[in-house]
């Protein structure tokens, strides 16, 4: 669920600057909304960017996924 920085810093042990530093890099990828509530910040998952990386990941590790054909490939191209 959704929780301040203040909140999710207590969960971890790395300094405030620290934190704010992955925050920043989380929110520039996309990956964490914020929404600001008075004098904090909330952090929220961004649902959509991780559902996108799992379809993709799937894809790809799947037996008919397009990794594992391209794998295939080399590997007979190495064969011959």
């Amino acid at each position: 669920g959704s929780k301040t920085a203040g909140d999710i810093a207590e969960e971890f042990p790395m300094t405030r600057a620290s934190l704010s530093h992955h925050f920043n890099t989380l929110k520039a990828a996309d990956l964490v909304r914020t929404e600001r509530r008075g004098q904090h910040i909330v952090y929220s998952l961004n649902a959509t960017v991780l559902q996108e990386a799992l379809v993709l990941l799937l894809d790809i590790f799947s037996p008919g996924g397009t990794a594992g054909d391209t794998h295939n490939e080399r590997s007979d191209t190495n064969d011959r």
